[in-house]
């Protein structure tokens, strides 16, 4: 079964990840039978990049989880909750 890659986060890592490859860099080349078959960001000013490259927007995680043509999830955002510092 390919592996049909959702991207949470089109920001640095994510459009990195989406361009290059999937797993740990520097990746000699992206993983054979992984494609990306979507992103999403919630930052209007990454739309317009993610669509000029060529991949599926969605505007919220909850579209993007709902795409049945999406079967593996990738988080690459730096303001995940887990990652923020809380006081």
């Amino acid at each position: 079964m390919a592996v049909k890659l959702g991207i949470i986060s089109f920001g640095g890592m994510g459009k990195w990840r989406a361009k290059n490859g999937f797993f740990p860099p520097p990746p000699s080349s992206k993983v054979a039978g992984v494609q990306v078959a979507a992103v999403c960001d919630i930052a209007e000013e990454r739309w317009k990049e993610a669509e000029t490259g060529g991949y599926k927007l969605y505007k919220s995680g909850e579209s993007l989880l709902a795409d049945p043509n999406v079967n593996t999830v990738g988080t690459y955002g730096s303001q995940l909750p887990s990652q923020r510092n809380v006081p």
